[in-house]
């Protein structure tokens, strides 16, 4: 009896789990509205007033406010393989502003690699890290997804985790489509 028992409860435990899992999933993987970095090698990036403009200003990495932090920017849409419209501050005391970043300058992740953005129109992932293998889902261009491993293979395709309408997918990208370091 005690052993049925303790196969309830630990049936019990296991479905609360994975309706938790269910609840704190997305419904879709973010295309906007998203945090990303500076790049790391440098102090400050250029911005500017539109994709190949004029350049505005420059955004600092951090702010050596107190202690100092991280200057965040938040992706409002990649607007091509080389720009990014986003939000950002080039003062800690002023409000908030808009402008174009290159994508080369922006990093996906803060301290360890766990996001990438999708940086083409549109990128399938695939059931296998090989382009001959079934697609999943096309994710769109500026989507962010979640990166979990590098597949070593030939060419190093990448596993990753990706939400459409509340379904979960899990498959491969190549990374010469996205941006993530």
């Amino acid at each position: 009896m005690k052993k049925i028992i303790s196969a309830l409860i630990f049936l019990l435990l296991i479905s609360s789990i994975t309706n938790l899992e269910a609840i704190a999933a997305p419904k879709n993987s973010p295309t906007k509205d998203y945090k990303v970095f500076l790049d790391r090698t440098k102090n400050s990036i250029p911005y500017y007033s539109n994709p190949g403009g004029k350049k505005k200003g420059e955004i600092p990495d951090v702010f050596a406010v107190g202690y100092g932090f991280r200057n965040a920017i938040v992706v409002k849409k990649v607007v091509s393989d080389y720009y990014t419209k986003a939000e950002f501050y080039d003062n800690p005391y002023a409000p908030a502003k808009i402008g174009y970043i290159k994508n080369s300058d922006l990093n996906a992740n803060e301290l360890y690699f766990e996001y990438a953005i999708v940086r083409v129109n549109t990128l399938n992932l695939r059931s296998q890290p090989t382009t001959k293998s079934k697609v999943l889902a096309k994710i769109k261009r500026g989507t962010q997804v979640k990166v979990s491993q590098k597949w070593s293979a030939k060419k190093g395709y990448y596993k990753a985790t990706y939400y459409k309408n509340g379904k979960k997918y899990v498959g491969y990208l190549d990374p010469k489509y996205l941006f993530k370091d």
